[in-house]
């Protein structure tokens, strides 16, 4: 697993990430889709506040090769 800073594209080491049930139910179906489709490599859960993106969560699936 690694976890990056979009803007700064640094490595973090410690992150707590909080979902609400709803959030939660829509990132399992997009990592079971991901693991069924070889075409969906990322997905991304967007929060928007008065139309501008908040914040963000995107999960991308990698090779198992790659540590």
């Amino acid at each position: 697993m690694k976890i990056h800073d979009y803007e700064s594209g640094k490595a973090l080491k410690d992150v707590n990430v909080e979902l609400t049930s709803a959030e939660a139910a829509e990132l399992l179906v997009y990592l079971k889709r991901m693991l069924q489709r070889d075409d969906l490599k990322t997905v991304h859960i967007t929060d928007f506040q008065q139309g501008l993106i908040e914040r963000e969560l995107s999960v991308s699936l990698i090779s198992t090769s790659v540590v």
